[in-house]
């Protein structure tokens, strides 16, 4: 089906994360959605090595593009290639005023060179997001504050959410205990659910996984928080069965039949 869903991130010439992550998650929810490249990278098992931004002027003029013509009202700001695109999107953004901004903060690599130095920068964002989704190292980043455990964790994402009426999406994948805990984050509520931890062998593209998952169930009408929790569990089962195989290029037909919707 068509969707009202927008990507803007990177390329991954590995494949397994950024718009490409997008797209496949997407279609395994049946949508077709709509894309606004940030740059290319090179990528591979190595890490990111090189990272190409498109120029502003490209940027700027395809984004509002898909904006007017479209009509998005599920968009997902990935990783950005130049700090410029924060200017930019905040700028059209603030006047686009869509309700359903959600922010993948994508920092530093595991492996390989930063997307964005300061993160800092991403503050401007969450002036006009709705939701961030960080794992615990970009939430230390973000807001300033050491995160050390769940509950310095906890401070940090309360401390944003209130100054920003933003609301958290939390991931555990850093923490250093079994279960996982998984919270959302609102000005008026916190609720945790918990995942057993997980050591797969390949792990590229969750967070990618996990914001593009959330807005397909939001946009399936859910609530935030009840979205969240489904797609926590979602991913979890996805990666589950990807490790399962040995050839980690998905055969879309196949898997399409594999993780329920």
């Amino acid at each position: 089906m068509n969707s009202r869903i927008l990507s803007i991130a990177a390329l991954d010439s590995s494949g397994g994360a950024g718009m490409n992550q997008d797209i496949r998650v997407a279609t395994l929810f049946q949508r077709s959605i709509y894309c606004c490249p940030t740059g290319y990278t090179i990528q591979s098992s190595q890490g990111v090595e090189a990272i190409c931004p498109l120029s502003p002027s490209f940027f700027r003029k395809q984004l509002c593009r898909i904006l007017d013509e479209y009509n998005p009202q599920y968009i997902k700001i990935g990783a950005l290639c130049a700090p410029s695109q924060i200017s930019i999107l905040k700028e059209i953004l603030s006047e686009y005023k869509c309700l359903n901004i959600l922010i993948d903060p994508i920092l530093k690599p595991t492996k390989g060179i930063s997307f964005i130095s300061n993160p800092k920068l991403y503050q401007e964002l969450l002036k006009i997001a709705e939701f961030i989704s960080p794992n615990w190292n970009e939430l230390a980043e973000i807001s300033g504050r050491p995160i050390h455990n769940f509950a310095m964790s906890l401070d940090a994402a309360k401390l944003l959410v209130q100054r920003y009426k933003i609301n958290i999406l939390l991931t555990g994948g850093h923490a250093n205990c079994d279960p996982i805990p998984e919270t959302y984050i609102s000005v008026d509520n916190t609720k945790t659910h918990y995942l057993p931890k997980k050591y797969w062998n390949y792990s590229h593209g969750t967070g990618c996984a996990l914001s593009m998952t959330f807005l397909c169930y939001l946009e399936d009408g859910y609530s935030a928080e009840k979205a969240f929790c489904a797609a926590s569990h979602w991913v979890s089962d996805f990666y589950d069965k990807l490790n399962e195989h040995s050839n980690i290029n998905l055969d879309m037909d196949k898997h399409s039949r594999d993780f329920p919707t």
